[in-house]
């Protein structure tokens, strides 16, 4: 049975009969790849906040050192530990360089001045026996005494001017200056009458930590404490030198009533943590990056040719790749150390002997990916070399794994390179790292947690902006996302 129904031509009428078609033109631009990935990076907001979290910590890095007057080689025991002081902020009640300091005796509490101290709590006595406590009885020589008892209290104070009581009152705080610096020291900072002194002193040759020859000069009460295997040659003398006790930050340059401003306080030895900080945190980034560039060059090379040729090459490559990534980087990096000295270069040649080996295999499997695409073979029958078509036909659409890769490659050196200088198997000596200023704070951080607390802040952020940034851009340049529309 036929169902065809006829239309009437009659009913239908021709549109633009009277007009010839072309193709429209395109008014758009448009979109390479890198723009591509651009526009879907930008709308990834976590990613952008890290990107934005890393370039404000890679300025303080390059910046932060120079941004107040200390330096790193600017220490001084008398003024360790110091509380973060920040002008302004510390009218707040916050960074004012205030501290409290648990168990303090009533005895010692009744000489401090009224100005320093800002509150006291937590007043207790505690029962102490000056002979052989037993039991609840105290005995002394076989007959029974009373206990005494102490008053204890925790004091809140301003530590910068406490420091400042301790430096120019305390009878152990006193300065010993030879004639040349007693002159120099102007007389109205003077506290009570300097005493001369007959000191008796060491000049000796010693090594220095980089295996140089170097004269110090010491009094002979230091000097017993070196060992003498380090000791090339001495001299012992004799000089005048003065005792005396100063106004300790008039001592140190500041103007009658004014204390300086430590914005991240002060570490075990004295030094500004600010700057400490952020020359750590330089370290960390030159041996970060100089191993991650240095892992992308060999791994690119060596995985580009075991991706491209394949067959034996291949295969006789992966076993070396294998055995090589086999090597514990820990061993590595111990040998290294004992060898040549815990210097950056050694950590840097202990990171990349076997870093290297993720970078080729991932690269290896992108030449693997794209060896064998049409526009790699349309080149190859035109006469190109295998040279030239790595570089130019293949490796440009690798190009995106391989920046994702290196930069998830930084946080896990940063990690590694801290972890081991936390546990003091790196130890650059003239410089510092994060894992050693957080080593530092994790031994005093039940009186000076601020040494713990800054360093630990910014390496927790360079971990988490670092991966955030990498996830961010290993989705921006997934060719499967090109052109898709969030």
């Amino acid at each position: 049975m036929n169902n065809e129904k006829i239309l009437d031509k009659s009913k239908f009428t021709l549109v633009q009969q009277d007009k010839v078609i072309y193709d429209e033109k395109i008014e758009t631009e448009p979109i390479g790849y890198f723009k591509d990935a651009w526009i879907r990076f930008r709308k990834n907001k976590v990613s952008v906040l890290a990107f934005i979290i890393l370039m404000i910590i890679f300025f303080f890095t390059l910046f932060g050192p120079y941004l107040n007057s200390y330096s790193f080689n600017d220490k001084d025991v008398r003024i360790a530990t110091l509380p973060p002081r920040i002008p302004g902020i510390e009218k707040l009640g916050i960074f004012d360089g205030t501290k409290v300091y648990k168990d303090y005796t009533m005895t010692r509490y009744t000489q401090i001045p009224e100005d320093i101290v800002i509150s006291t709590s937590n007043v207790h006595t505690k029962p102490r026996c000056d002979g052989n406590p037993y039991g609840d009885v105290c005995y002394k020589n076989g007959v029974e005494i009373p206990w005494t008892y102490t008053t204890f209290m925790d004091i809140k104070v301003d530590d910068y001017k406490y420091r400042n009581w301790i430096n120019s009152h305390d009878e152990k705080k006193y300065l010993t200056l030879s004639q040349s610096q007693f002159e120099e020291v102007d007389p109205s900072i003077i506290i009570g009458t300097p005493e001369e002194i007959s000191a008796k002193m060491v000049r000796y040759v010693a090594l220095d930590e980089n295996g140089v020859e170097k004269e110090y000069i010491v009094s002979l009460e230091t000097f017993s404490s070196i060992d003498p295997d380090t000791v090339i040659s001495e001299e012992h003398y004799t000089r005048t030198m003065y005792k005396l006790y100063v106004d300790y930050w008039q001592y140190m340059g500041y103007e009658e009533g004014e204390m300086p401003y430590f914005w991240f306080g002060t570490d075990q030895e004295g030094r500004d943590l600010f700057t400490s900080i952020w020359i750590g945190t330089r370290t960390s980034f030159i041996v970060s990056f100089t191993v991650a560039t240095i892992n992308i060059m060999i791994g690119i090379v060596l995985g580009a040719i075991c991706g491209y040729y394949g067959g034996k090459v291949d295969l006789y490559l992966q076993r070396i790749f294998e055995i090589v990534s086999e090597i514990p980087l820990l061993a590595v990096l111990t040998i290294l150390i004992l060898r040549f000295g815990s210097t950056m270069w050694v950590v840097v040649l202990a990171f990349t002997l076997t870093g290297w080996v993720g970078t080729s295999r991932m690269v290896r499997a992108q030449f693997y990916r794209y060896k064998n695409r049409e526009y790699v073979l349309a080149a190859r029958s035109l006469g190109a070399s295998d040279v030239r078509i790595m570089a130019r036909h293949i490796f440009p659409n690798a190009l995106g794994m391989i920046i994702t890769s290196t930069v998830l490659q930084i946080p896990f050196i940063i990690f590694t390179e801290s972890n081991f200088s936390f546990l003091s198997i790196i130890n650059y000596g003239t410089t510092t790292s994060l894992g050693r200023i957080i080593s530092y704070g994790q031994e005093v951080m039940n009186t000076s947690v601020h040494i713990l607390l800054f360093p630990g802040i910014i390496i927790s952020l360079l971990m988490l902006s670092f991966n955030m940034f990498g996830n961010g851009l290993r989705d921006a340049f997934n060719p499967s996302l090109r052109g898709v529309e969030e």
